[in-house]
C-alpha cells in the first residue's frame, strides 16, 4: 500500500442558509467550480491530471439531481477522463470522501484525486421528517430513530451535560472563531466568491452573533421541549430506561446554523506530487468509520477516533491537536471528556456552532482546518472526527510532513 499525502485544501466561506443570503444566488456546481478553479491556479494543475472528484452530497436533488461532481468537471472542462462521483453519510460525507479518496490512492488505483463535500441549503432545503422516507412508521418503530437535536440532547442527559456547560461551549467557539478570523488564520484556505458579474459577493466565514454572552445565550427557549416531541421521547427513553427524562439542553444558540459552503482537499503519492512540482503538507496515517447506537446517535466520532487510534498504534496523548464536528454543544464536550483532550487542544479556532454547517462539507472543512492550525503551531499530529445522524462516525489522522 502506498501512502496518501495532502497537497492542498481550499473551501468556500460559509453564510447562513436563508433565502436572500450571499450565497443563495451561486448554484453549489458554481461554489465546486470556484474551488476546481482556485486548485488548478494554486497548484499549476491541468484538469486531466486529476485522476477522480470524490463528493459528498446530503441531499442529491433539485441543483444536485446529477452527479454534481461529473458536472461541475464538465463545466470546467477538466478532461474526458475524470468522471467524479457523490456519496452521501450525511455530516460525514466530506470526511469519507477524503477517506475513500486516500484508500484508492494506496491501493495504486489513482494518484492525484480530489475530495470534499458541498451545500448549498438556502436553495436546497434540508427535508422535513415527514417527507422523507424515513417518515415510514414501521421503519421508524424498527429503527428507533429520533431527531438528531433530541439525540444530541439525549447524549447531554446521559453524560450529564448541562445547559449552562453548553452555553458554556458555545461561547467558546464564537470567541475562538472570532479571534482566528481577526487574525487570519483562515486567510490561507479560504477563497473570495464573486458574482456572476465578477462583483465581490463574500470573502469570509460570516459567524453570527455579535457580542455572544452566556448570559444572552440562558434566555433562548429549548429546540426540544417534551410535549413537542412526545413519541420521540418515549423511545429515548424506551433505549435508556435508567434515565427519567430527556432533558432539554439545546437551543439555537448552542446548536450549529445549516449554512451554504464548500471544500476540496488534494490528495495524491508522493511519487506524483514529486512530478508536479507539488509540496506534500500531510500524510495520511490511518482511517476509520464506524456505527455506534443509532438511538443516541452522537456517539460516532468518539469511536471512530479509538479506532483510528488503534490502527496507528497511538494513544489520545501522541495526538496533538484534535477537530470533532459540533452540530450541537454536547457532542464535542462528550468527545472531549471520553478521548481525555485538552480543552485548548480542541477545535481551537471554533467550529460549527460559531460559523455554520454546510453538511455534506463538514468533514473536508474540518481537515482544512486542522493541517492550517497544525502548520501555525508547528505540530506533527492531529485527527479530524465527525459524528452523523443514524450513530455514524468517521476519523482520519494526519502526520505533518
Amino acid at each position: 500500500m502506498q501512502d496518501a499525502y495532502l497537497f492542498d485544501a481550499v473551501r468556500t466561506p460559509r453564510d447562513c442558509r436563508l433565502p436572500g443570503s450571499a450565497l443563495n444566488e451561486i448554484k453549489p456546481i458554481d461554489l465546486l467550480g470556484s474551488l476546481l478553479e482556485a486548485v488548478q491556479l494554486r497548484n499549476g494543475l491541468q484538469g486531466d491530471e486529476i485522476d477522480d472528484l470524490l463528493l459528498g452530497v446530503v441531499q442529491p436533488l433539485e441543483d444536485y439531481s446529477v452527479n454534481i461532481a461529473r458536472a461541475a468537471l464538465m463545466k470546467m472542462g477538466w478532461g474526458q477522463g475524470v468522471s467524479g462521483m457523490t456519496l452521501n453519510r450525511n455530516a460525514a460525507s466530506g470526511l469519507s470522501a477524503l477517506n475513500l479518496a486516500a484508500t484508492k490512492l494506496g491501493a495504486g488505483i489513482d494518484s492525484l484525486v480530489l475530495a470534499g463535500g458541498v451545500d448549498s441549503l438556502s436553495r436546497t432545503m434540508l427535508r422535513p421528517l415527514d417527507t422523507n422516507s424515513i417518515s415510514d412508521p414501521e421503519w421508524l418503530r424498527l429503527a428507533r430513530y429520533i431527531p438528531q437535536s433530541l439525540a444530541a440532547d439525549l447524549l447531554g442527559t446521559h453524560d450529564g451535560v448541562t445547559r449552562e456547560a453548553a452555553d458554556g461551549y458555545a461561547v467558546r467557539s464564537w470567541q475562538r472563531a472570532l479571534q482566528a478570523q481577526q487574525e487570519g488564520r483562515f486567510s490561507s484556505s479560504v477563497i473570495s466568491l464573486t458574482d456572476r458579474n465578477g462583483l465581490p459577493l463574500l470573502k469570509e466565514d460570516q459567524i453570527r452573533w455579535e457580542n455572544l454572552t452566556q448570559e444572552g445565550l440562558a434566555h433562548l427557549e429549548p429546540v426540544n421541549p417534551p410535549l413537542h416531541t412526545p413519541g420521540f421521547h418515549e423511545i429515548a427513553l424506551s433505549r435508556f430506561p435508567h434515565l427519567e427524562t430527556v432533558n432539554p439542553i439545546h437551543t439555537e444558540g448552542n446548536s450549529a446554523p445549516l449554512t451554504d459552503g464548500a471544500a476540496l482537499l488534494l490528495l495524491g503519492t508522493l511519487e506524483k506530487g514529486r512530478a508536479l512540482g507539488l509540496r506534500p503538507r500531510a500524510r495520511i496515517r490511518s482511517m476509520s468509520h464506524c456505527c455506534s447506537d443509532p438511538v443516541i446517535a452522537f456517539l460516532g466520532a468518539t469511536e471512530a477516533a479509538r479506532q483510528c487510534l488503534k490502527l496507528a498504534g497511538l494513544t489520545p496523548k501522541d495526538v496533538q491537536l484534535w477537530q470533532c464536528n459540533e452540530p450541537f454543544a454536547a457532542i464535542p464536550l462528550y468527545f472531549e471528556k471520553a478521548m481525555d483532550v485538552p480543552e485548548e487542544r480542541l477545535n481551537p479556532n471554533g467550529g460549527a456552532i460559531a460559523l455554520g454547517k454546510a453538511v455534506a462539507a463538514s468533514g473536508a472543512i474540518l481537515m482544512g482546518m486542522l493541517l492550517e492550525e497544525m502548520e501555525r503551531l508547528g505540530l506533527e499530529t492531529g485527527l479530524a472526527a465527525v459524528a452523523a445522524e443514524g450513530g455514524a462516525g468517521v476519523a482520519t489522522l494526519i502526520e505533518r510532513i
